[in-house]
Formats: structure tokens, C-alpha cells, sequence
């Protein structure tokens, strides 16, 4: 609701595409996925064929541009927290001020460490919800609102998600 029809909005860790991608250039927005894994830009391609699909590192910004927004959701949770920090900079400087970021990360206080997903070992990074807010304002961004939802994401597993909407200075 914050942007016009045809603003442009970079998907941060887009994965499959599933839902942001497809729900972005649904809704008329000009929508750039950036993910590190071929096989996800393979099926985001598929699902959101209107939006543009990059593999790169979630670390770098060379040739992505501006953007009017940001949607990194459980991306950031996949680097340590030193490089969290710094790509949240960078996310920054892609934006106007006052152009929006939504992320959403797993609660915690882990830095990068491995844990079962799904039947295979990860590394994960991750922040009470206090120390989350620090971080993304420390970035240059003004948090508007913070919400924590608990989530069963296996059976007999649950983990409480943070959704976190910030606008840059």
C-alpha cells in the first residue's frame, strides 16, 4: 500500500519466488529477486515470470540500482552477524529515504550456528527481537513497527518469527 503501481522493489533472498515475488508483480510493482541457489531462480522464474531473477551473493549490490523498496524475508538469517550488519547497510543505500524494508528473521540469540532444517544441517544467525531492532536501525533505518508470531514450522517444532517494517533515513 506504501508504493505506486510500477515502483521497483527488490526481492532480497528470493527463493522460489513463492510468495513475495509472485504477490509483488501481482500487484503491479517492478520486483528484482536476488538468491544465491539456480535451482530457486529456476522455479521463481517459473512462478513470477513478470519480475527479474539475479544469482548473486545476498552480500553484494554491484548492478542492481535503486530501488523503491526492500522485502528480505528470512534471508538474513543465513549469514553470520558480522555480514548481517553490513548488508543491511547496503540494503540502505539502494533506498530513498523513507523507502520501506520488511524482513523477517527467526527469533534468537544464535550466531551462525549449525541446526537441523528439514532433515539437513544449516547455519543459522539470530536475534532477540530488542537487539533485531538495534541492528536495522544502527543501518540508517527508522523501525516502524516489530511483531513476533509463533510459529510451528515442524511437527513437535515451533520458533517465534519476527516481522520487522523500517523505513531509511
Amino acid at each position: 500500500d506504501l508504493l505506486p503501481e510500477g515502483a521497483r522493489v527488490l526481492d532480497h533472498g528470493c527463493g522460489s519466488g513463492r510468495p513475495t515475488a509472485e504477490q509483488l508483480t501481482q500487484a503491479g510493482l517492478e520486483v528484482t529477486g536476488v538468491d544465491e541457489s539456480e535451482r530457486m531462480l529456476e522455479l521463481a522464474r517459473e512462478r513470477a515470470p513478470d519480475a527479474k531473477f539475479v544469482r548473486q551473493d545476498l552480500r553484494d549490490f554491484d548492478g542492481l540500482g535503486e530501488v523503491d523498496a526492500v522485502a528480505s524475508f528470512f534471508a538474513l538469517l543465513m549469514l553470520p552477524r558480522s555480514d548481517i550488519a553490513v548488508t543491511l547497510r547496503g540494503l540502505h543505500r539502494l533506498l530513498p529515504t523513507g523507502g520501506p524494508l520488511a524482513l523477517s528473521m527467526v527469533e534468537g540469540d544464535l550466531d551462525w550456528v549449525e541446526i537441523p532444517f528439514l532433515g539437513t544441517p544449516i547455519h543459522v544467525s539470530a536475534y532477540p527481537a530488542e537487539q533485531l531492532s538495534e541492528v536495522v536501525q544502527q543501518a540508517g533505518f527508522d523501525v516502524v513497527d516489530l511483531d513476533s508470531v509463533d510459529v510451528e514450522t515442524e511437527p513437535g517444532r515451533s520458533e517465534q518469527q519476527l516481522f520487522l517494517r523500517a523505513l531509511a533515513r
